[in-house]
Parts: structure tokens; sequence; C-alpha cells
């Protein structure tokens, strides 16, 4: 269908057997609701739509979309055969999220802001493809290698949820990101030489990382940090290259035998200590000012004395050998 002027939409609509769609130069502002089970090849050119979603195309290998006026959101869902985004071009979307298609092959996104992806199966995702993208979350996929370039500008939040991502994060200067969180990826083995001017908040739960990683890193404003499940866990650095700004701490399930020598904490407010059984030696400084909760649970500490917390308002120690 080309230069159909009273064209406005393709919705709820039922094809059962056709295989080839290219609707082009027409007013055409939706594409939700459709039945085309047989549907392999999609084209859309120049068509109005500022927004779009392509859903539950079972049979769907080629997808074609050159669409100026594509500035708000993309969603892809629901393609089981759709692997690659190579012959779209998508120079003004802001938003792509893309659930449940195995893609292999991405495509470059210059005015990208937010990027949601689940299910994909990447080897390598290259984030100069994404150069304006603020926030980006990856779930469930298989990414063997997150590429970053030697200044990532715009990336403010990153969340990676069972990934591989092996080598994890390494040598690059993030000039706006504010929050990395990663969990449930135990192939994630690396966080060196990175330079942070904003990051706030710092998770890694069910990484493989080596806590001493966490002082060839530059983080001057970190102020939340929580380290839980992890593989390589067998002792906490010293955390002073970030002292007097860390105010959230969170250590769970990470085998410590001992922890507060050489960490400078006085600015935390909240200090979490969970799961850790074996730990024994509790060496936190005899006064934080700041501190309003302290949680310590399961551990082998027998005793806790000498500490005075004026701030203190919330206090729980269970599960230890403290009477």
């Amino acid at each position: 269908m080309d230069n159909v002027p009273y064209f406005t939409a393709f919705s709820n609509q039922n094809w059962p057997t056709v295989k080839t769609l290219s609707i082009q130069n027409s007013p055409t502002s939706s594409f939700a609701d459709n039945t085309l089970p047989a549907l392999t090849s999609l084209e859309l050119v120049d068509i109005t739509a500022t927004g779009l979603d392509i859903i539950k195309l079972p049979s769907l290998n080629a997808l074609r979309l050159n669409i100026p006026a594509l500035t708000d959101a993309l969603h892809l869902e629901n393609l089981p055969q759709l692997t690659s985004l190579a012959n779209c071009l998508l120079d003004n979307l802001g938003q792509l999220t893309v659930t449940s298609v195995p893609l292999t092959t991405f495509v470059e996104l210059p005015a990208l802001v937010f990027l949601g992806m689940e299910g994909v199966q990447f080897d390598t995702f290259d984030f100069a493809l994404i150069p304006a993208a603020e926030i980006v979350y990856i779930k469930d996929s298989p990414i063997r290698k997150l590429d970053f370039p030697g200044v990532v500008a715009n990336l403010g939040a990153l969340q990676l949820d069972n990934v591989k991502a092996q080598g994890g994060i390494s040598g690059a200067n993030f000039s706006s990101l504010y929050e990395i969180i990663v969990t449930r990826s135990p192939e994630f083995d690396g966080f060196n030489n990175n330079n942070f001017t904003k990051l706030q908040e710092l998770v890694f739960d069910g990484t493989s990382i080596q806590l001493t990683d966490l002082l060839d890193n530059d983080m001057p404003t970190l102020e939340r940090l929580t380290l839980s499940n992890n593989a390589n866990a067998a002792g906490i650095p010293d955390v002073s290259n970030i002292k007097g700004i860390l105010k959230y701490y969170k250590l769970e399930s990470i085998k410590l035998v001992s922890f507060g020598d050489g960490c400078d904490l006085t600015a935390l407010e909240e200090l979490y200590i969970l799961g850790n059984n074996q730990l024994a030696t509790l060496s936190l400084p005899a006064s934080i000012a700041t501190l309003k909760t302290l949680v310590i649970e399961n551990s082998a500490l027998a005793t806790f004395t000498g500490y005075d917390y004026p701030a203190l308002t919330s206090l729980s120690i269970h599960d230890t050998g403290v009477l």
C-alpha cells in the first residue's frame, strides 16, 4: 500500500495467510492488535506514526522501518523469528523496548534516550550505538560482552539483570552515570579503572567481581553501596577513597571474617550486615555522628560494646553470639 491518503490506521486486522506487508507514504499513525500469523516481511516507510507497537508476529523475520516521524517510542514484543534491526532507519527515535525478540544485530540510534531489552541474544552490545541514551535496562539476555566508548557522556542509569557481561565494566569515563545495578549475573567479573563523576548508587548482587576491584575506580560521589551474594567475596576492601560520602552500606552473604578496618564511614547513616555467618570481628568507628540504622544478622559476632552513636534510632542484632 503506497500513498493511500485516508489510510490512517492499520489495527485489529485478521489476515491469516498474508506473508508480506508494505505500507508507505501514508498518514498511518497506528499498527496495533493485528493477527498476522503468516507474516514474514513487514515494511513501514514514511508513515506518520510517532509511536509504534509491533507485537505478536510469530513468523516475522524481516523488518524494514524508515519513519522520520517516529520520535516517541517503538515497542517490539513476541517476535520469535526476528534477529536483526539492520534494515531499520530510526534516527529520531527516543525510546525503544524489546521483549522476547532474539536480536543478534542492532542498529545505531543517535537520538535514543531510553533502551529496555529483555530476551535478546547479542554476543556483544556496543554502547557507542546509543550515544544519547540516559537509561539502559537489560534483562535475561546472554550478552557476553559490553563495549563502552572511552567517554560515556549521557548515560545516567544502567541496570543489568541476568546477563553474562564477562569482563564487566572497565576503562571508561562516565560523566553522568548516577546508578549501576547488576543482579543475577555470576559471569560479571570485572569493575576496573573507571571514572565516575556523579555515581551515587552501586549494587552488585550475584556477580563474581573481586571486591578489591572497587578500589580501582574513582567514585567520589558514591552514597549507596550494596554488595551481596558475591562468588569472590572473601573480604571487604578499604573504602577510604570514597570517605565522607558513603551514607548507605549493605553487605549480605559474602563470607566476611572481619569488617571495619581501614573503612572511612564518617558520613554513614545506614549499615546492614546480613547473612555473613563467618563474621567474628567488627571494627566500626567508636563514634559515627550520623548513623541512624544498624542491623547485624546471622553472624559469629560475640561482642558489641564501646560504641557511641548519638543519632541511632534503629538497632537490630540477632542470630549472633552477642548476648
